[in-house]
This record gives structure tokens, sequence and C-alpha cells, in this order.
């Protein structure tokens, strides 16, 4: 057999998935980090963790690592409990944000370093370590020292030295968080390849990537846990987490530009509801209507109103269908698309527009826009929930 964590040629590769039951963390100063976290992640999953600074995502990965020390609550990887397991026996493999290769070895050597302590044969660390360089179009700089290589080369050093070791999990915490933004671009898309590669080469181990920018999490994976305070808000796919976000949170974490959210009224006439919100009254549609009647809130309690970016447009010739009228603060143009800002009795708003759609609006310029309300949600004042949204 080979050293926990490594396998050697022939030998069969657990698949396994990572769950996560009543998970908590507390400090000795009494601060609570994580309160009662229940995730699965399935084989071959890539699962993006993320949320705001101070959130707790890192401390999650860093347990799931064997790090830091699990106060309560239990870490299952595969079909083995691995609470009480030392990193080196979880059969794990991390990528760091700084990277934490070795100064004085070459690329080649950080790479085959793990392999050499388990006493591989050297003709088998060979080629895992060839094998990962191809993957990761490194074959040139196995020769190099970090110093001589730049942040992105030395990144993807970091990730060939967790493939070789053909881990049952790998956990990345904000591997690309030193890059410049180009680099950033291309490595999470050559993660994203590299996993499809793995997969489809019969590695099928699960990804656990944490981050905080959202659309590192939108653009790279399967399914994307959003935590807040060392809670989970919600866990599903990208375009469930934008389309049908289950909390107030979420829905102004997950999406750029965010989702324009507001105080709002609700009134009541007979089977219709009536949201108003910076001035205006829209009718929700009928669907949207019977799901905030089955959870209509209380008296006097706080509601809030939302639409995405995506679902406001300019409204047609002489202001047919307009939905609201502001004047434009800032219009920000990328080339196909532009983002007008604009503001209503005091709530700012963003709308994404065509780029020839926008035409020659300028700051100062009152803009009359089509607001697509059943596209909206209603959130409740207390917790933020998405009162708007089909029952599961």
């Amino acid at each position: 057999m080979a050293p926990e964590g490594l396998f050697l040629p022939g030998e069969e590769v657990i698949m396994a998935s990572v769950k996560v039951e009543k998970l908590e963390k507390v400090y000795p100063n009494g601060f609570k980090a994580l309160h009662g976290i229940d995730l699965q992640i399935a084989d071959g999953e890539f699962m993006v963790v993320v949320g705001p600074s101070g959130c707790a995502k890192s401390t999650l990965l860093r347990l799931i690592a064997g790090l830091e020390e699990v106060t309560s609550g239990t870490i299952t990887i595969g079909d083995r409990v691995v609470n009480d397991l030392d990193p080196k026996d979880r059969r794990i493999a991390m990528v760091f944000q700084n990277y934490a290769l070795y100064p004085h070895m070459t690329a080649y050597e950080n790479m085959a370093f793990a392999l050499k302590l388990a006493k591989l044969p050297r003709a088998e660390i060979d080629a895992r370590v060839r094998e990962a360089a191809a993957k990761l179009e490194i074959e040139g700089l196995l020769d190099r020292k970090p110093k001589d290589m730049s942040g992105g080369q030395r990144q993807r050093v970091a990730v060939g030295r967790a493939i070789v070791r053909k881990p049952d999990v790998f956990l990345f915490d904000e591997p690309l968080s030193n890059l410049d933004a180009k680099l950033r671009v291309s490595m999470r898309a050559r993660l994203v390849q590299l996993h499809r590669e793995l997969k489809a080469g019969g590695q099928r181990a699960a990804m656990v990537y944490v981050t905080h920018d959202q659309v590192e999490a939108m653009t790279m994976g399967d399914r994307i846990t959003v935590m807040k305070d060392g809670r989970i808000m919600q866990t599903d796919t990208p375009m469930a987490l934008y389309e049908r976000p289950a909390n107030k949170f979420v829905a102004g974490f997950i999406g750029s530009p965010a989702m324009n959210i507001h105080r709002a009224g609700l009134k009541r006439i007979g089977d219709q509801v009536v949201v108003a919100v910076s001035g205006q009254e829209w009718a929700l549609a009928p669907a949207q209507a019977a799901r905030v009647l089955a959870s209509w809130p209380a008296d006097g309690e706080e509601v809030w109103f939302g639409i995405r970016p995506d679902s406001i447009d300019l409204a047609g010739p002489g202001g047919e269908q307009a939905g609201l009228c502001g004047e434009i603060s800032l219009v920000e143009r990328t080339g196909g698309e532009a983002y007008c800002y604009f503001r209503v009795n005091g709530d700012e708003y963003v709308a994404r527009l065509e780029g020839s759609r926008a035409g020659q609006l300028q700051p100062g310029d009152v803009g009359q826009f089509r607001v697509k309300v059943d596209e909206g949600h209603v959130f409740s004042g207390a917790g933020g929930t998405n009162i708007s949204l089909p029952a599961v």
C-alpha cells in the first residue's frame, strides 16, 4: 500500500464526498466562529464557499483540512469521520493564498517533495510531476526556483504540488487573490478546465474553493455556498442563487452589479398584491401575488423589493411602459454593455443596458425606465426571507 493520501499505479482511488454535520467552532476567548454548519459536497463536485471577510469561510476550510480543532459536530470524508485524524491522514491537498513554496527548491522539487517523503519510486515521482506540469502548462518552469517565477507561475506550481498527491479532496483558500485582474481571469478558467480534465481522467476528487469574490464563485462552482457570520445562507447552483435567492443577503451579495433592493410596502386587493416602492406602485404577477399572500408579513413588519439590473430597461418611445423615471447620475460603458445609475425619490437604481441601447445617455439626463416586475423579489423584514419564491 502507498502511504496515506498517495496512490500507487493501478491502486484503486477511493472516490470521496465531504460531509459536514452540525459543525461548530468556538475559540478560547469565547468567540463563536461557526454556528452548526451542515454541508454536503459530492464526489467530483467543485464547491465554492463565498462570503464577506470575517464570515468564517476560511475557518470552515481549515477545519476540513485538520489545521484547527472542531469544537463540536463531525466532518466525514468518504466513509471516514476525520475529526481526530491529522491533516496528513485525511487524504486532502491544500492550496494556499500565499503559495507556500519552498524558496530553495526548484518547481520540480517542490512538486516532488511530498512524494519523496512518502518514498514512492523515483520513476513514479517523475511521471506524476511531469504529468501535472503538462496539465498546468509549466513544463518549461520545472528547473526554476520560486524567485524566478511570476505570481501566476508560482500558483500553478502550488496547484501542481497538490495534484501529484492524488488526494480525495482539494482545498483552495483564496488561491488567486494575490494575482492581478487579468491573470485571475485566466487562472480561474484554467482551474475549472483542470477540474474537468481530472474528472475525465478518473481522478474524481471533490474541490472546495474559498473566495470572497462572487464573480469567481459564479464562474467556477458547480454549486456555491454563501456564508454570513458563521452561518450558511444558501447552497445552490450559480444560476439558482442568481435567479432564486433565498434571502435578502444572498440577493445583494450574488450578482454584479448588485440587485437593486429598496424598502417597500404591500397592499392586498382581493387576490392581487400591489408593491409600493420609490413612490411607484406595481401589481405583482398572479403567481408572485399568490406566494406573497401565503407568507403575508405581520402588521408593521418591514418589507423590501428587489429587482436585478438585467430586469430594468429603457422604456419605449414616448415613455410607454415606463416604470421608473429618474435623473441619471452615472453611465459606465464597458463596450457591449452599459451600467446606468439613476435616482428615484432618493433611491438609487442601476440598469444593465446593451451598449447600443444606452446611446448618448449622460449624467444629468432624465431617463424613463421599464421594470420587469414579474422578475422582482419581495423580502420580509424578519430575517430577509424571500417570500415571493415558489415552494421547493
